[in-house]
């Protein structure tokens, strides 16, 4: 409809919106890179730019531990990119965001965004599908026009209205507009030429002119009760509209409504009125439905809903008259019953037929339910008697995997078998199962909830990479290895337990898990990689078991306050801690014979670093810029001095004095004196049962001239 406009990179660049600031450039783990502007807010950012590969693209939901809340006008304009998933933390998609990004066949909005702008996905020529949640309170103009491959839309509930020439020219096959919907723009659904059916809703209270127009493959129309005005030629030269369903009185209309509709007849209740001077207007012929033949109205639903709306091919008919989608109305039968049918999905166990009564003046419904066929919903490989899962067939939801298919025992789940499958909610795996493949879910950003059964060993490489709406997970006994970003940017990961059976843990593993608030690692793990728990903003204590080698595992956990170091550790590598900018205190054991450069360096709420034993060696940096840090070591270990690494070392060595006069219970207290260095802050704790101990904090003193 609209031509082409080439504008210049480093005009895009500038085109960011009001409310963000300077530019930056950020390239992400997979290697794209990203132009970015921050929000006002100074916690949130906008996407301005991409530049790739890959083009496969998994929009990261941080930055720089910045929110990414916005796609920028022009982000993406007519950049390669073949697949994208938008993070849950994004609000707004920006004008032209994917303007003419002619090789991208699929996009993945989630229920966070409220704005999609005008043109966001305009000629975007091999997208065949998209879902349209109902979060989206402004649908720009033009979003979609020109999508030349876009046959089918989900339209979610709550969406408001629709704007000019959204779908204009996209060859959709079926349309249900919600009842949220109360305006539609010019031009919606303009030369949509595959559109057949189309119901206008009683919620609509405006219409645009020339709606359906071009239209040509239109052969019914239900304009329900309500609709009180149509637009300027809403429903020209639609060269196959047979018929013109009116649930209502006659609306309003406008000059060219049905201009060209030559074979188009409209069909009116009994009790309804306006008629003459309607098809006086219009021209179009309409005939009353004379009671008592036929008199009344059959509703059917097919479920699940996305059956009819994505390209699956679920109808019904009654009385093997014109197939219908899900939802729609059939008016004018005739009192008594009616036989309907449903029409054969393939990988689906289809409804049988049903009998319906139809009574006078009334609208009946039935419900047609497709049960998804096992064998259809996978695909697999075989090796023997055993199976393993390779992809997803499935129209996602809830899905359980069974035992085994075809009588053989499905042991593993394969590489990438369900990446990007963004419909599915919540999976069961079966216990047979003792392999999880590399990136095996990654990317399924509306998974909430998985199983991993007891005879897992294996968690393969980003295999819940990008799980964002990932709320809990529980990783059995049975597990040794948790490989690569196995869980980076599970952004909603409260906690996590690793059990004492794992011996690995990959590089990037938990990388991005901004709710991560506590992590229990047990006494196993013998190799924790570099980067593990990255940028895992609000991860505040953990205990790192004692026979482990790491190296910046925690880096950029700002708000890491307190770590443990188990006994058994014989060093700690460079770089550890590094840029730790909250960590207030750590504890070292006495097995740490060896401190790596720079291991805490720039930790600058560092206030005490305690050590269990003799002074390490340690390299070059560890503790620059930590100038409120105080290092303190026990009585009896040796190689100390009163510095290390550039700051003070102190004695640690309060005792409580069990003689004396202020020893006992005196007025019914109990009481005592503590003595040790000079200015050293004792913070005393009491408890009832010392079989099951539970420490209440009583009192923090400061040792004034060595005693209190």
């Amino acid at each position: 409809m609209k031509g082409v406009t080439l504008g210049l990179l480093a005009l895009l660049l500038l085109a960011a919106p009001a409310e963000v600031q300077a530019q930056f450039t950020y390239t992400n783990t997979d290697g794209g890179i990203y132009a970015y502007s921050t929000n006002t807010d100074g916690a949130s950012m906008t996407i301005t730019n991409y530049a790739g590969p890959p083009w496969d693209v998994t929009i990261p939901t941080n930055i720089n531990n910045l929110v990414v809340n916005s796609l920028g006008s022009a982000a993406f304009e007519f950049i390669g990119v073949t697949s994208v998933i938008i993070p849950g933390s994004v609000t707004n998609i920006g004008s032209r965001a994917f303007y003419y990004c002619q090789s991208l066949t699929s996009v993945s909005i989630p229920g966070s965004v409220v704005s999609i702008g005008s043109e966001a996905f305009e000629s975007c020529s091999s997208l065949t599908s998209v879902s349209i949640p109902g979060s989206v309170v402004s649908l720009g103009d033009f979003a979609f026009d020109g999508c030349s491959s876009l046959t089918n839309i989900l339209i979610g509930e709550g969406v408001p209205g629709l704007g000019t020439g959204v779908f204009y020219g996209c060859p959709i096959t079926n349309v249900v507009i919600p009842s949220s919907v109360t305006s539609i723009g010019d031009y919606a659904f303009s030369w949509c030429g595959s559109l057949t059916s189309v119901t206008i809703p009683s919620s609509i209270t405006a219409v645009g002119a020339w709606v359906f127009s071009h239209c040509a493959n239109l052969t019914n129309i239900i304009i329900e009760d309500g609709v009180l005005n149509l637009g300027l030629g809403d429903f020209f030269d639609c060269a196959s509209l047979t018929s013109v369903y009116f649930i209502g009185n006659a609306p309003g209309a406008s000059p060219n409504l049905f201009g060209g509709d030559a074979s188009a007849t409209g069909y009116g209740l009994p009790g309804t009125s306006g008629w003459d001077s309607f098809t006086a207007a219009t021209g179009l012929p309409v005939s009353i439905l004379n009671e008592p033949n036929p008199n009344g109205s059959l509703q059917v639903t097919i479920l699940p809903a996305g059956l009819t709306l994505s390209g699956y091919g679920a109808y019904w008919q009654v009385d093997g008259g014109i197939p219908q989608p899900g939802g729609s109305t059939v008016v004018g039968l005739t009192v008594g019953i009616h036989t309907v049918s449903f029409s054969d999905v393939t990988g689906w166990l289809g409804p049988s037929n049903q009998t319906i009564n139809v009574s006078a003046g009334s609208t009946s419904t039935g419900t047609g339910v497709y049960e998804e066929a096992v064998a259809f919903e996978f695909t697999y490989t075989t090796n023997n008697s055993t199976l393993t899962i390779t992809g997803y067939n499935g129209f996602g939801g809830p899905v359980t995997i069974p035992t085994n298919i075809n009588g053989l025992t499905i042991v593993s789940i394969g590489n990438y078998a369900f990446k990007n499958s963004t419909s599915l909610t919540s999976l069961v795996i079966p216990g047979t199962v003792t392999n999880i493949g590399s990136g095996a879910f990654q990317g399924c950003i509306n998974l909430s909830s998985i199983n991993i059964p007891g005879g897992v060993t294996s968690i393969g490489n980003s295999a819940f990479a990008q799980c964002a709406s990932m709320a809990s997970i529980t990783i059995p006994d049975s597990v040794t290895i948790i490989g690569a970003n196995a869980f980076a940017t599970c952004s909603s990961l409260p906690n996590i337990t690793i059990p004492a059976s794992v011996t690995n843990i990959g590089m990037y593993a938990f990388e991005y898990c901004t709710n991560l608030t506590y992590v229990t690692i047990a006494n196993g793990a013998t190799v924790i990689m570099s980067y593990a728990f990255q940028h895992c903003t609000s991860l505040g204590n953990v205990t790192v078991p004692g026979n482990i080698a790491f190296g910046s595992v925690f880096a950029g956990c700002s708000s890491l306050t307190n770590v443990t170091i188990a006994n058994g550790a014989n060093s700690i590598a460079a770089n550890a801690f590094n840029n730790d900018s909250t960590l207030t205190t750590i504890t070292v054991p006495a097995s740490v014979t060896n401190i790596g450069a720079s291991a805490f360096q720039f930790c600058t709420s560092l206030t005490k670093v305690y050590f269990r034993g003799n002074a390490p060696k340690i390299g070059s940096s560890v503790f620059v810029s930590d100038n409120k840090a105080t290092i303190f070591y026990l009585p009896g270990t040796t190689g100390w001095s009163s510095i290390l690494g550039g700051r003070p070392a102190v004695l640690w060595n309060p005792v409580i004095q069990s003689g004396g006069i202020n020893f006992g219970v005196m007025n019914n207290q109990f009481g005592f004196n503590i003595t040790g260095t000079n200015n050293f802050t004792v913070a005393m704790e009491a408890c009832t049962n010392l079989a099951n101990p539970v420490w209440a904090p009583m009192q923090t003193v400061t040792l004034t001239n060595g005693s209190v």
